[in-house]
């Protein structure tokens, strides 16, 4: 598994607090699919002078579906692709609590 937050590795993760790296998007989006994890959203953080801040914006999903909150995450990554093309971004995503 390639896709690693700035700590953990995406078996270990099941904390809140992980950032990720945008051009990780689609495996972990692979592997939250293939465990049926509902993102709830997710933030983009991007790195400036050496310090990672939000850069006030990111995306939300109201429902329980796993696929389409993957789809809907996965339009919004796919959608800033530019962006990180020109800045190095970072992603958190807020995952469902399976009770």
């Amino acid at each position: 598994m390639k896709a690693k937050s700035l700590s953990l590795d995406y078996e270990e993760w099941r904390s809140f607090g992980n950032v990720w790296r945008y051009e990780d998007y689609i495996e972990l989006l692979d592997l939250m699919l293939q465990d049926n994890e509902v993102i709830l959203g997710g933030d983009i953080l991007n790195l400036e002078d050496d310090v990672l801040g939000t850069a006030g914006c990111g995306w939300y999903y109201e429902g329980d579906s796993p696929i389409d909150s993957n789809v809907t995450a996965q339009k919004y990554l796919a959608g800033i692709a530019d962006w990180a093309k020109r800045e190095k971004l970072f992603i958190s995503f807020c995952i469902k609590d399976r009770d």
